[in-house]
């Protein structure tokens, strides 16, 4: 009686490779949409800050000027 003859072909599935793949890639575009969008802040935020920046100069200016005069 003979034996029944084995595939000797190994399969091997992607699968888990693709889905690894595709995550790291979702992953990535999420950081890379973040980045993007906390870069941008909104309109006229660097004016915001100037007019911030400078405010706070001409508070110390004048206890300045107080505080010597």
């Amino acid at each position: 009686m003979r034996k029944k003859r084995t595939d000797a072909r190994v399969s091997v599935s992607l699968f888990p490779f693709l889905s690894i793949l595709a995550c790291v890639i979702g992953s990535l575009t999420l950081i890379l949409a973040g980045v993007v969008i906390g870069q941008m802040g909104g309109a006229g935020s660097d004016e915001q800050r100037f007019e911030k920046i400078k405010d706070a100069i001409s508070s110390c200016e004048q206890e300045n000027e107080a505080l010597r005069g």
